[in-house]
């Protein structure tokens, strides 16, 4: 065999290895295997459903300026109350418009353009009063809004995505609901695996461990209706953030009048009312600890106060207290006095707001 042919005969062969090795390898690659059933998602399951709930963005935080429970307006942005041009770069700041200018909350103007995103994280601008309306318009009829509000993923999570069509296999960390929600909107062609433990966080502030798929559709099922969820598009007076007007503030007492105004009796107290429904009463080194609850509907705007002493003056606080007034710096209150000719009064001052 001459030595030409046996170069071309080498080149040949070697080709012909690289091919097989080539074919190896790929088979390598398609051989993946599935995920466990306990971990694995498929676009038919339930809880791929309530996961995509989940992760929907909300948009009732700034209802009372766009009035739409699907979109929320991208920060920052300007509106018109009042002749004040005020700036909103936050939900802090859109917090403090509730309290400050809720009795102006039909005098609200969007200064635009502005950018709103979707409860699916896209994106339009509005360049107009009518092109929000247009959208007011077409979700209100819908009665959209159907994120689930009562529950949130911790993150990070670690995931593992699997496509059917091209056997191929991707992980990812997910950060946020953004991210989750590009990932499950559409799930047809894959299997989904969460690399579990994962935690979860209700809105009371309780947090969990779950550890398959039976227990995260268990877990989020049982909460999905069971907040309030706050989507009002339209508002009243009893829409009025009164819990949150009692938690931003320490307050001092202004008044304390029953039969005889007893107000300097409280002079050195300070009362915080937290979260958990607790509330402390503060005087030096004194600290009595004791409980509230707010009610407000149509018909009545009460706080309840109990705290845990005999006490006076203290105890003459517990009581069931009609709001009869508020703004963002005082609160007044009413209640039954034990002398039929009077009744008690009480009145609370934003400490950072006193004299």
């Amino acid at each position: 065999m001459s030595i030409q042919k046996l170069i071309t005969t080498g080149q040949t062969l070697m080709a012909l290895g690289l091919f097989l090795l080539c074919i190896s390898c790929q088979k390598e690659h398609v051989e993946i295997s599935e995920p466990d059933k306990s971990t694995a998602i498929t676009a038919n399951d339930i809880v791929a459903g309530l996961i995509l709930k989940v992760a929907l963005k909300d948009g009732s935080y700034d209802n009372i300026i766009d009035r739409c429970s699907e979109i929320s307006i991208q920060f920052p942005y300007s509106i018109h109350v009042r002749n004040e041009i005020i700036e909103i770069t936050s939900v802090e700041d859109i917090e403090t418009l509730k309290l400050e200018y809720f009795q102006f909350r039909n005098s609200i103007h969007i200064i635009y353009p502005v950018t709103v995103i979707y409860s699916d994280y896209s994106e339009s601008i509005l360049t107009n009063t009518g092109d929000l309306h247009k959208i007011q318009n077409q979700y209100h009829s819908k009665d959209a809004d159907a994120d689930i509000e009562c529950i949130d993923f911790i993150y990070p999570i670690e995931i593992t995505l699997y496509n059917t069509s091209y056997q191929k296999s991707d992980f990812r960390t997910i950060k946020s609901d953004k991210d989750l929600h590009e990932v499950f909107h559409d799930i047809n062609d894959q299997i989904i695996a969460i690399q579990y433990p994962i935690h979860l966080e209700t809105s009371d502030g309780n947090t969990f461990t779950i550890n398959d798929n039976v227990e995260l559709e268990r877990e989020i099922s049982k909460v999905e209706n069971s907040c309030n969820e706050e989507d009002d598009e339209e508002f009243s007076d009893e829409d009025y953030p009164y819990e949150a007007l009692l938690l931003r503030e320490e307050w001092k007492i202004l008044l304390f009048k029953d039969t005889t105004n007893e107000t300097s009796r409280f002079r050195s107290y300070g009362l915080d009312f937290k979260a958990d429904k607790t509330v402390q009463a503060k005087s030096g080194k004194e600290m009595v600890y004791g409980t509230w609850e707010l009610t407000i509907n149509e018909n009545l705007k009460q706080l309840k106060i109990k705290f845990n002493t005999d006490k006076t003056p203290i105890n003459w606080l517990n009581q069931e207290w009609e709001i009869t007034n508020t703004n963002p710096v005082i609160i007044k209150m009413e209640a039954e006095s034990d002398s039929e000719e009077s009744e008690k009064k009480l009145i609370l001052q934003a400490s950072n707001n006193s004299n």
